[in-house]
This record gives C-alpha cells, sequence and structure tokens, in this order.
C-alpha cells in the first residue's frame, strides 16, 4: 500500500490554539507521511528540527528563586543551589550555607602579655583572647589556643581590633602588632600596626589592622605583639580577630 501524502491541522492560519477546535482537520486510518511544510504556521515536525544537543536540560523540581548551578563540564546540565536571591534583589542562604567567617575575641579583660626581650625578635604571642565568636563553613576559632583555623585554602579577610595600654613605670613605649600563622611562623606583613603608649597605664590606646590573606586550610591565624623600646609589658582591655572568606587563592 502506497503511503499517502498528507498535512495535518488546520486549513487556514491559526494563532492561538487554546481557545477553539481547530476549523478542520484531517483523520485516517491508513499509514500518514508528513510532507514538506507549506507556510511557516504548519505543524512542526521533528525532522524539521536540525538538532536538540543545544539543549539545556535541568532536575525536574528546583528551590524557589535558587541560582542554577551547572552539573558538570558540558554546559547542558543545570541542578538546584542552595543560594537564593529573593523578589527583593538579596541574596539569602539556606540549610547552613553561607559565607565563611569566624572570630575570637575579649572585652574588659585586662589581660597582662608579658613582653620577655626587646624588637620584635621577641615578639610574644597576644594570648588574651576568652571568647569564640561566630562561625560558619568550617572555620574553626578557639579562644584557648588563641588562633582562628581558615578550614579551606583561599584568601580571607582579617581584621583585628584592640584596647591597650602599658604596663610600665617609666616613659612612653612603642609596640609593634602583626598578624603571623602557624606559631609565628610567617608573617601577613599587610595586616600590621604600630602604637605609642605612655607608660604606668596613663594612655589606653586603640589599634586597629585589615588585611586580605593567604590560607591554607590547616592554617593557625594569630596576633603577636612586640616593644621596640623596653621589656614593659602590654595590657590588653579588649580584643577582637576575626576572618571572612572572599575567595579561592
Amino acid at each position: 500500500m502506497a503511503l499517502k501524502t498528507i498535512r495535518i491541522g488546520s486549513m487556514v492560519d491559526i494563532f492561538q490554539y487554546d481557545d477553539a477546535a481547530f476549523d478542520s482537520a484531517i483523520e485516517t486510518t491508513a499509514p500518514i507521511k508528513a510532507g514538506t511544510p507549506i507556510a511557516a504556521n504548519d505543524v512542526l515536525r521533528l525532522s524539521d528540527i536540525t538538532s536538540l544537543g543545544a539543549n539545556v536540560v535541568g532536575p525536574a523540581s528546583a528551590t524557589d528563586n535558587a541560582v542554577a548551578r551547572f552539573n558538570g563540564a558540558t554546559g547542558k546540565i543545570i541542578q538546584n543551589s542552595k543560594v537564593i536571591i529573593n523578589d527583593g534583589g538579596d541574596v539569602d542562604f539556606e540549610s547552613g550555607a553561607g559565607l565563611i567567617y569566624g572570630e575570637i575575641y575579649a572585652y574588659g579583660i585586662g589581660a597582662t602579655i608579658a613582653i620577655g626581650g626587646l624588637g620584635k625578635g621577641n615578639k610574644v604571642q597576644v594570648t588574651a583572647f576568652n571568647t569564640t565568636g561566630l562561625n560558619n563553613g568550617g572555620v574553626t576559632p578557639d579562644h584557648g589556643e588563641d588562633h582562628i583555623i581558615p578550614g579551606s585554602i583561599g584568601h580571607f579577610m582579617c581584621t583585628v581590633s584592640l584596647t591597650v595600654e602599658s604596663s610600665g613605670g617609666g616613659g612612653a613605649d612603642h609596640f609593634g602588632f602583626s598578624i603571623w600563622k602557624n606559631d609565628g611562623g610567617v608573617e601577613f606583613q599587610n595586616v600590621h600596626a604600630h602604637r605609642k603608649l605612655a607608660g604606668g597605664g596613663g594612655d589606653t590606646g586603640s589599634v586597629s589592622m585589615s588585611g586580605i590573606i593567604n590560607c591554607a586550610a590547616a592554617d593557625t591565624i594569630e596576633l603577636w605583639c612586640w616593644n621596640e623600646d623596653s621589656t614593659d609589658n602590654l595590657v590588653v582591655d579588649d580584643a577582637t580577630l576575626t576572618l571572612m572568606k572572599l575567595g579561592r587563592g
């Protein structure tokens, strides 16, 4: 039996298909062979589509307002994420995800940091921290060890704020402060400060430092100090050390 060549669909142009039936159609029990479309609004055949290979496909369901992420390296498969951009344009995080950060601090502690020798070569770690603050994303702040462990490699914003005074009864003391890692093994020279304080607690000074540091996951990030002028001790009244991840290193 020869195949019949027919065209299926409307005999006139139809631009809306959800409000009325086609004005005319063809019904047959014979084998059907679709011919070449006559006009642009003819019924589309799969063979008229050159390729479906470039289509991007995703999961059967997703979180409302979630940012789509590529799954794999093909550029054709997307997946759900925990990053939400709400209708107001705010970026939110769900299920405990979010920014990576941690802090340790001390408030009104009045801790004395013993200076054993003159100059930076005799630096000592600031061990005045007594509170582990907020943290997220694998960062481990440890006030007992007076350091923060980043938990992942990357670039971190490191900030320090201090309220300090000299315990010496003589002249002014010039103190230096800097961030080091791994028990004072490597200095981050971009996070440092100096402050000259009157002796005998006659001067209470504020010190602020910040900078971007490159960390390994297991690094210990610490605050160290030294006295450039004498061996007078440093008194720490308040201290805060924070890390916040900016990106991968």
